[in-house]
């Protein structure tokens, strides 16, 4: 199966994820979606920490998800 996809069917939770990052404090965050075990969207912003000279956040970045 062929999968064509408007990339603008992600919107929605792209800035969703964003918003999520400010509200958190976070200085970075990323979203990847995967369907039939392919990435078919992903998104990255921020950096590693708030200090200067900090990385961006790509495509190698690892993340801790804390939950409360």
């Amino acid at each position: 199966m062929n999968l064509t996809l408007n990339k603008s069917v992600f919107t929605d939770i792209t800035l969703y994820t964003e918003k999520i990052k400010r509200e958190m404090h976070a200085s970075g965050s990323a979203l990847v979606i995967m369907k039939d075990n392919r990435i078919v969207h992903e998104w990255y912003s921020g950096t590693h920490h708030f200090e200067k000279g900090a990385r961006k956040i790509d495509i190698a970045s690892q993340f801790n998800v804390y939950q409360e």
